[in-house]
Parts: C-alpha cells; sequence; structure tokens
C-alpha cells in the first residue's frame, strides 16, 4: 500500500508541476483557455523542437503538399449543382440524374457520420439519404470542394467539352402507374444553359470577392475590440455551472451572407447564392495556407529566418489536423472562420531548437538548452493567413470577371452541334423505371 500511495502522491506533484509550468491550460476537449494578454508573452509552453540544417528532413513538407481545388473548377462545379437544383424546381429529375452520371462526381459525405447530432432518432439523416437516392444524383446536395472527378476532368473546360461530344439521349422512363414516355436530352443545349449558370455564379463571386478582400483587416479589429471589451457569453456547462466562453470576433462571413441588399435594379441570385459563398471562403483560406506552407520562405512573422520556418512547421501540423473537418468533403457552413478563431485562441509556444552540427552529431541537452527558444505566436500566424487571403481574393476577382471571355471557344463548339457539325457516335437510349414519380 505504502508503493501506491507513494505513486499517486508522485503524479500529484507532477499535475502540480506543471500547472505552474504552465500558463495555457488545455483541457480534455482540446479548447485552451484565454488568459490575460498582459499575460501571454511570459506564460508559454516550451516544446522540443527539432530543426536540421537539411530542409527536406525538417517536416513532411519536403514530400509536397496537396494542392486547393482550382478556382475556376470550384466555378464549374458550383455551377452544374445550381443548374441542377433549377432541373429539380422544374421537376426535371430524370435529366439530373443523367448529369450525375455524365460527371461521376467525388463525394465525401462525412455529415452522415455525425446525423445523430444533428438529427435526434435519426430522421433527418434517413431524410438526407432518402433524398440523394430518390434525385438519383449524390452530386446535388453535396455542400463541400473538390466534388468534380480531376481524372476525367483535369481543367475547367474539361467537362463541357467531354458534354459536347456526348450523342443526343433518349431516356425511356417506365412508370408503374402512368403509361410510359421518353425524354430527349440535348447535351448542346443544356451546355448552353449551364454556360448562363456558370457566368451568373462568375458575376456575383466576382462581388463576393471584393468583398472578402476586407474581411481579413475586419476580423483583426474586431478581435482587438473584443479582446479590450472582452465579452463574456454565459453559458451552462454539462454540470449546470456557468462558464464563461471569450468572444473572439465578429465573423464578418456571417454577415455578409445574410444580408439582403434589396436592390429591385439587380438580377435574381443564382438558387445556391449562400452555399456558393461560403465555399468560396473556405476555398480562399485554404489556398492562403497553402501558399504560405509552400513558400521557402516560411511564415514570415519576423527576421528570423529559423522563426519563419517555425512557424511554417506549426501551421503545417494544425492544418493537417484539421483538414478533415474543415476542408474535406460535405461540411457545414462557417468552417473557415471556425479555423481561423482556433488558430487565434491557440497557446503560443517556445520551441526550443535542436540543431545538428556540420557533422551530423546532435547537440547535447545543455548546448541545446542554452539557445534562446524561438516563440511561435499562432495569433500572428493567423495575421499572415488573413493578409494572403485579402490578396489572393483580389486576384481571384479578375478571374471571375474573366469568366464570359473564357467561354468563347466553347460557345463556338456549342454552335457548331447545333448546327448540325457530325459527332462521332449514335444517338443512346436509356430505359428507366421511374421511382421519381
Amino acid at each position: 500500500m505504502s508503493t501506491i500511495a507513494l505513486m499517486i502522491r508522485l503524479v500529484i506533484g507532477i499535475v502540480a508541476l506543471a500547472a505552474q509550468c504552465h500558463g495555457f491550460v488545455t483541457p480534455s476537449d482540446g479548447s485552451p483557455f484565454l488568459t490575460p494578454p498582459n499575460k501571454r508573452r511570459r506564460q508559454c509552453r516550451q516544446l522540443r523542437y527539432r530543426y536540421t540544417n537539411d530542409p527536406e528532413s525538417n517536416s513532411d513538407l519536403s514530400q509536397g503538399l496537396a494542392p486547393a481545388m482550382d478556382v475556376r473548377s470550384f466555378l464549374t462545379q458550383r455551377c452544374i449543382q445550381s443548374f441542377m437544383y433549377l432541373l429539380v424546381s422544374t421537376r426535371d429529375v430524370h435529366t439530373v440524374w443523367w448529369l450525375d452520371k455524365v460527371v461521376e462526381p467525388v463525394i465525401v459525405n462525412n455529415y452522415w457520420e455525425n446525423e445523430e447530432e444533428y438529427f435526434p432518432g435519426d430522421h433527418g439523416g434517413n431524410t438526407y439519404r432518402e433524398n440523394d437516392q430518390r434525385m438519383g444524383s449524390k452530386l446535388l446536395n453535396y455542400h463541400g470542394l473538390s466534388a468534380l472527378n480531376t481524372t476525367l476532368y483535369p481543367e475547367w473546360d474539361s467537362f463541357f467539352n467531354a458534354l459536347l461530344d456526348k450523342p443526343d439521349a433518349i431516356l425511356e422512363i417506365e412508370t408503374p402507374n402512368f403509361m410510359s414516355f421518353e425524354i430527349e436530352i440535348e447535351p448542346a443545349r443544356l451546355c448552353a444553359r449551364i454556360l448562363s449558370v456558370r457566368e451568373q455564379i462568375a458575376r456575383e463571386m466576382a462581388a463576393d470577392c471584393k468583398a472578402i478582400n476586407s474581411m481579413g483587416h475586419y476580423i483583426f479589429c474586431s478581435y482587438q475590440e473584443n479582446s479590450q471589451k472582452r465579452t463574456n457569453i454565459k453559458k451552462v456547462d454539462e454540470h449546470g455551472d456557468f462558464v464563461s466562453k471569450p468572444k473572439t470576433f465578429d465573423s464578418p462571413s456571417a454577415l455578409y451572407i445574410n444580408f439582403d441588399q434589396r436592390d429591385d435594379e439587380a438580377l435574381a441570385p443564382s438558387p445556391l447564392r449562400k452555399g456558393n459563398f461560403d465555399l468560396l471562403y473556405n476555398l480562399l483560406t485554404q489556398q492562403a495556407i497553402i501558399e504560405l506552407l509552400n513558400s521557402e520562405d516560411g511564415v514570415v512573422v519576423g527576421e528570423d529566418p529559423q522563426q519563419n520556418q517555425a512557424c511554417r512547421e506549426y501551421l503545417y501540423r494544425f492544418y493537417l489536423q484539421r483538414f478533415p473537418s474543415t476542408f474535406e468533403g460535405s461540411q457545414w457552413y462557417g468552417k473557415s472562420d471556425a479555423f481561423v478563431e482556433e488558430l487565434m485562441l491557440s497557446s503560443p509556444l517556445f520551441l526550443t531548437m535542436n540543431v545538428e552540427s556540420g557533422t551530423g552529431v546532435e547537440q547535447s541537452e545543455t548546448q541545446a538548452s542554452s539557445r534562446p527558444p524561438l516563440e511561435v505566436e499562432p495569433l500572428r500566424v493567423a495575421e499572415q493567413i488573413l493578409l494572403k487571403r485579402d490578396n489572393l481574393a483580389l486576384e481571384w476577382m479578375d478571374i471571375m470577371s474573366s469568366v464570359p471571355s473564357d467561354h468563347t471557344e466553347i460557345r463556338r463548339m456549342q454552335l457548331n452541334r447545333l448546327t448540325g457539325v457530325p459527332i462521332a457516335g449514335p444517338q443512346s437510349t436509356t430505359a428507366i423505371s421511374d421511382e421519381f414519380q
């Protein structure tokens, strides 16, 4: 018994010592407590960080980082989804089924994994599954990035070229309660309609990019203002006790997405207007992170190159840990601001450098500890992400503005198809047992 008691006292002593050494205590749910700003710099965790003279051995970044979805391909994906929505609103679900077979989307429906949390009793989850099956499309209800099959469609216009190469099709609909009927599908006419939707969404995204260009500045102004006021939101935890959670910043994307301009002279918005903005906002954030990680200078937060590389390593690990829950598959709204908020509230770190000598022999613990540690402030890393995103938004605004001129060649091919220029392949006929009625 004396041995067990001694071990218990030893564990308690270690926990108490850790509590004294760490100014930031991370609970089991992973959310750090925020201490007052004047104590943040001297209450930082100290971690060991292995850094060598060979940059290729510092992290997995040397193996390359998967690129984000091309913004032009993203626009193509969203215009197809919006067009499918318009078809469903006119009860033309059979064309939706045909388009889905042409697109062959790559879907990660990870929103079904937590459906019990959002839909008690599994009623809502079953509704989503049954709706996807009833509409005959996996792409229609997908709210996420990278749904286009890049193997089939490596470029943004590959889908339209493949669509124009498809022969005219006839769908023979067999219904159990009514007489059978046929639906003619002309890919050239579908192409013209989808291009019109794509141009409208591009005009909206150009305006969205202009608005996103100023959102990074707004976030930091809001963060600094809320840090001074430190507005607390009262919540009740699982034990019934009141806990205080700091309000980090006012989300500009949430304000923008719910703003109704009420301009009678403007065109009616595209059917998936809010979803398009949310995913564009998320894609911009991901692209900004990847460009920072691929930079040879690292995440530049100061004049010390080693500190910049340490910030790059920290952002790389932070990004990889949250990639499945933020940028992969079907996601809930507001994931981009949630990612930035979590990064801003993360604990500052002191990274102790363990540098190898030129002969490849590591320094001793005494030599390593004699070197001044490098400070990594996630708040400054988040600032670099927002600055990079603001600049990218202006570049993407120019891309969206040039979309109508990009369609010139596709419209020429589409016009040739409508005027009777022959294509290879006979007309196809497909029999469908109608389950949509």
